[in-house]
């Protein structure tokens, strides 16, 4: 049996994005039912809250990666470098903004969301990447 693989750039990060996504969602799940099975409601926000912070700073650096896919290598990795910055400006705000509006939530289960999330999302893409066929050809000799 052989699997469908992606042929450009573009298509393989979509690839790892598909994957690095559900692993992500995968653990984010476990993390929010685990919290909210043992500590209650306001670990189950925590976790929830958590979590999604951290997916969407993954999903948003994955699809700055997807759009350069077939850029330059300067000009991907400056979008790289200025998408990190905003990501990482975004989650200073966002734990803000959630202690202040929202003080109630359980900072352990936040932490350990976001942990699982990344781990998560880490791993089902190394998976992925594994599994991807990438050309890699020597440039012509003349």
């Amino acid at each position: 049996m052989v699997s469908r693989q992606p042929q450009t750039n573009r298509g393989r990060g979509l690839w790892l994005l598909a994957w690095g996504g559900g692993g992500a969602l995968v653990a984010w799940g476990l993390a929010v039912l685990g919290f909210g099975l043992a500590a209650g409601p306001g670990a189950l926000a925590g976790a929830a809250a958590g979590g999604a912070v951290t997916w969407v700073f993954f999903i948003l650096g994955q699809l700055v990666q997807v759009a350069l896919a077939d850029a330059e290598a300067l000009i991907a990795m400056m979008s790289a470098m200025l998408s990190y910055v905003i990501r990482v400006v975004g989650l200073i705000l966002a734990a803000v903004l959630l202690n202040r509006f929202l003080p109630d939530l359980d900072g352990l289960a936040i932490a350990v969301a976001a942990i699982a999330v990344a781990v998560g999302w880490t791993s089902a893409e190394i998976w992925a990447f594994t599994r991807l066929r990438i050309p890699a050809f020597d440039p012509p000799t003349r």
